[in-house]
Formats: C-alpha cells, structure tokens, sequence
C-alpha cells in the first residue's frame, strides 16, 4: 500500500541536482542571456522594428575582410598541403645528412603557440621589422623603401610556416607505413 502511494507523489528531484543549480544559473545569466539578447537584438533596427539593417551594413563592411581572409585560408592551405607533401616523402626516401637535419628543424613551429608566431611575423616583415633591417645593412634594399610583406603573402607565408610541421607528421606518418622492401624493390627497378 505505501508503495502505491510512493508511485502517485510523482518524480522528486534528486537532491544532488540542487549542487548544480548556482552553477547554472551563472551560466544562464552571464553566457546564455547575453548571447540570445544579442542575436534578438541584431535583428532590430534603430525603432525597434525587425529588420536586416544590421546585416546588410556588416555585409557591406566586411565583405572584402571576409573575402581577404577566406583567400589567405585557401591559399595557405594549398601552400601547407603541397610542402608537407613533398616534405614528408623527400624525409621518407632519402637518408642523408641533410634530411636529417631537416627532419629535427621542420618540427620547431610546433612549439610555439599561434599568438607567438603573429607577434614574430609583426616585427619581421613590417615595413621597418628585422627583414627590411638586414636587407638594408647588407644592401640589398634602401631603408626608405622597404619591402611591404606585411600583406597577403606575408600572411600566407605566417601559417605555412606554423602549419606544415602539423601536417607533415601526419604524411609522414602514413609513408611510415609503406615497407622498406616495397621501396627498395621500386630502386631495384630504376625508380629514383
């Protein structure tokens, strides 16, 4: 009998779910409240009217950034996919001192964080950074007139650089793979 009347109370909650309660309501208040108030709020204009104002001004503003930056995603990517590619097999097939050299250096960008290497590339390639400041000691340039790599491929150039070590691990990885009877086989045969 007392269980029937258990049943009927209904679901009670459990108590340890009460631990959670400040936590959430934190979360609420603070993450969850701001960011549905501003996508509400992006869809109104200056009356409180609803409206694509706002998106068409962020369209006309930054399409060209967006463009820019979709451009240097492409380009870096490509430029990371084919070095790392060609990296990994020339690290893979040849054993000499200078691919051992290599393969100890290429991994270095994996060390240092991404914040790191926007700073380093500020101070090398602005118009008066480390680069342009060689240049100009060894005479190759005028200082006056510096290169300008502070620009596309200069960017481009940035995450290459931080980016084919990450890539090349995973090529490599895969060409690890291959067996080294296969390969000598292939030279046995006239393949360089």
């Amino acid at each position: 009998m007392s269980r029937e009347i258990s049943v009927r109370r209904g679901w009670r909650v459990p108590p340890y779910l009460f631990l959670i309660l400040p936590a959430l309501t934190f979360m609420l208040l603070m993450y969850i409240y701001p960011f549905g108030s501003s996508i509400v709020r992006s869809f109104l204009d200056t009356h409180d009217r609803l409206s694509f104002v706002n998106y068409r001004k962020t369209w006309d503003l930054y399409l060209k950034d967006t463009g820019f930056t979709l451009a240097v995603t492409v380009f870096s990517t490509a430029a990371t996919t084919i070095l790392s590619m060609l990296l990994a097999t020339y690290l893979r097939f040849r054993d000499s001192v200078v691919s051992r050299l290599i393969g100890g250096l290429y991994k270095l960008p994996i060390f240092i964080p991404f914040v790191v290497v926007a700073q380093m590339m500020e101070s090398f390639l602005a118009p008066h950074g480390l680069l342009n400041l060689v240049l100009a000691r060894l005479g190759l340039i005028d200082i006056e007139h510096p290169l300008q790599l502070f620009n596309f491929w200069g960017l481009c150039f940035g995450f290459a650089w931080k980016l084919v070590p990450f890539a090349t691990l995973i090529v490599f990885g895969g060409l690890q793979m291959i067996d080294n009877s296969y390969i000598e086989a292939a030279r046995s045969s006239g393949a360089r």
